[in-house]
């Protein structure tokens, strides 16, 4: 009992070291996205520690097979994806990728004194 509780505390304190993280060191639309990213992850934590502590009583209130309990766990999950990837979103927003327009130092020819 002590030890899924420790466990699921940790897991629920990953994504709360990220979104404040994201809160002191982001800027803009890389903010917003990851903000929602961490939240997502956090709700995703949130209703799998749920629905996993729940699931005996779910199945034996409901005279259900213990095959469900993957389909139980499908919301968390699709909220856990839509998470990673908002916060994948955020790092690309963070950081854009410099395009070859922008050329080398020293100018359109290369640097200062290179001569071919």
């Amino acid at each position: 009992m002590l030890s899924s509780l420790l466990t699921a505390l940790v897991a629920l304190a990953g994504p709360v070291v990220v979104l404040v993280l994201v809160i002191t060191r982001a800027h803009g639309r890389a903010r917003s996205l990851g903000i929602t990213g961490a939240v997502l992850l956090l709700v995703s934590g949130l209703v799998q520690v749920t629905v996993s502590r729940l699931l005996p009583f779910i199945t034996q209130q409901l005279n259900l097979p213990i095959s469900t309990y993957g389909l139980l766990l499908v919301p968390g999950s699709l909220l856990s994806v839509a998470g990673v990837i908002l916060l994948g979103a955020a790092i690309a927003a963070a950081f854009p990728r410099r395009g070859p327009s922008q050329g080398y130092p020293g100018g359109p020819g290369g640097p200062a004194g290179f001569t071919r």
